[in-house]
C-alpha cells in the first residue's frame, strides 16, 4: 500500500460532483480529508491523504485530471 497527499482545486462548475466517492467506490481508495474549503458557486479546495495500491492511485489521479 502506498499513501500520497494531495491537493485538489475544484473549478466551481464540478463542486457539486462526488469526486471523493468516485476514488473510493471505482479505484478502491481510502480518503482521508485533512482540510476542506468549498461553497457553492466558488473555487473549492481539498487537502487529501490517499492511501492504496499504486496502479489504483494512478488510475484515481487520472481520473481527476
Amino acid at each position: 500500500m502506498k499513501k500520497i497527499k494531495v491537493a485538489l482545486y475544484y473549478p466551481a462548475g464540478v463542486i457539486t460532483k462526488p469526486i471523493t466517492y468516485h476514488l473510493v467506490k471505482d479505484y478502491d481508495l481510502q480518503i482521508n480529508i485533512l482540510h476542506a474549503d468549498i461553497s457553492l458557486n466558488k473555487v473549492g479546495k481539498l487537502i487529501l491523504d490517499i492511501t492504496g495500491t499504486e496502479g489504483n492511485i494512478e488510475a484515481g489521479l487520472k481520473f481527476i485530471e
